[in-house]
């Protein structure tokens, strides 16, 4: 097995959902092994209200390209009859990036990080049931153009963590959620133009999505 999942529940709050959310991990991986190499990867899922989008009552990120987190909300209503399609969708996204986290540029700039958020959320979008996540489509119009130039001149810069460009902690100079849009917008415009998917371009250099990823008629 590529992957085994594990389900921190020393508390008890997760017990009831085990059932669905070793469902949902199985479907998860059926689908997301059919269009993306899938890599040893421990799966590890818990309660933590703290760590997730309150739109969806979940998040995720991983560590190495053998290890990724699900915190979830097992209060949130959205996940009441939602689950199976937000766990598809943070899986997706996370075993984007344990894919593409073993090749060489995964997020060192500022570009790398764009392109590798922008391929994960046209992967989630991608899948049977998916879409586009609602992270990715926050931040539009001339916001959007604002924040393109602002990231145009340090693309190649060293990106010192996430905060600035996808959480937030810069507004309102860089809004929340503003990388997630950017890149985006840049992958899916590479993808459009090249024909290909988010899954077969997992290996491919952010240099080569920057370069042929800009909007026309700007």
């Amino acid at each position: 097995m590529p992957c085994e999942l594990h389900i921190l529940n020393a508390d008890g709050r997760l017990t009831g959902w085990m059932p669905r959310i070793r469902a949902a991990f199985e479907s998860s991986l059926d689908c997301v092994a059919a269009v993306l190499p899938v890599g040893d990867v421990d799966v590890i899922v818990y309660d933590d209200p703290d760590y997730v989008l309150p739109e969806l009552g979940m998040s995720g990120f991983c560590t190495s390209p053998r290890r990724m987190y699900l915190p979830l909300d097992s209060a949130h209503p959205e996940l009441t009859h939602a689950f199976e399609r937000v766990f598809q969708a943070f899986f997706a996204h996370e075993m984007h990036h344990c894919a593409r986290r073993s090749i060489e540029g995964f997020a060192a700039t500022l570009g790398q990080a764009l392109v590798t958020e922008g391929l994960a959320c046209c992967f989630e979008a991608e899948l049977p049931g998916g879409s586009v996540p609602v992270y990715a489509t926050r931040v539009r119009g001339d916001a959007l153009e604002r924040v393109r130039v602002r990231a145009r001149a340090g693309l190649d810069e060293r990106l010192a963590g996430w905060g600035e460009w996808f959480f937030g902690t810069r507004e309102p100079d860089v809004p929340l959620h503003a990388g997630y849009a950017l890149g985006y917008d840049i992958v899916s415009t590479w993808l459009e133009r090249n024909r290909t998917s988010a899954a077969a371009a997992f290996a491919v250099p952010a240099a080569d999505i920057l370069a042929g990823g800009r909007r026309r008629n700007r």
